[in-house]
């Protein structure tokens, strides 16, 4: 087992090699998962365009270590550089949360741009409990993105005599101009 793990990181250092990039590669094994942290100086290069070139190396790295495996033994990997997955899970922790404060403000739904399903994922782990928003995901493939919705149901109106006297405060005219008789 131990030759394979060094058979895998020697795939990936002569990957990044090829990319003439000259980083260090820390091979370590955290629950059942294999984890590759990319270090050195222009580390943050092998990120890419929101981690593309990084979920890139990830997905290939997956498919060399489960190439010969059946779904019972896959085996989680983990490819990051430079700890830029664990900035961009804290990022979207914060969007979500501060995106559920204005859809909730303004009772408006908030669309946010395509992800991946990963990253989905956090944003509807993070709004999970919110009592201020819930999330949905729509689209399809690479357009897939999250739609934070307000509970509106939470909306305070005031106390319910004084909604009683003065009704809602919001009307809607249809498109239509009100006109007085």
């Amino acid at each position: 087992m131990d030759q394979e793990k060094s058979a895998n990181l020697q795939i990936l250092e002569g990957i990044i090699s090829n990319m003439n990039l000259n980083l260090s590669i820390e091979e370590k094994i955290k629950e059942g998962e294999i984890c590759y942290y990319i270090n050195g100086e222009k580390a943050s290069q092998i990120i890419g365009h929101r981690g593309e070139t990084l979920d890139a190396l990830q997905y290939l790295m997956n498919q060399i270590v489960n190439k010969e495996n059946s779904y019972e033994e896959y085996t989680r990997v983990s490819v990051d550089a430079d700890f830029y997955r664990e900035r961009r899970i804290r990022t979207l922790i914060s969007l979500a949360n501060k995106l559920s404060h204005q859809a909730f403000n303004t009772k408006k739904e908030v669309e946010l741009e395509p992800m991946n399903s990963y990253e989905r994922r956090i944003i509807h782990s993070a709004l999970q409990d919110s009592e201020e928003a819930t999330t949905r995901s729509e689209g399809e493939g690479k357009f897939r993105h999250i739609i934070v919705v307000p509970n509106v149901e939470q909306i305070n109106y005031g106390s319910s005599t004084e909604f009683k006297k003065k009704g809602p405060t919001r009307t809607k005219s249809f498109g239509y101009d009100k006109r007085k008789f």
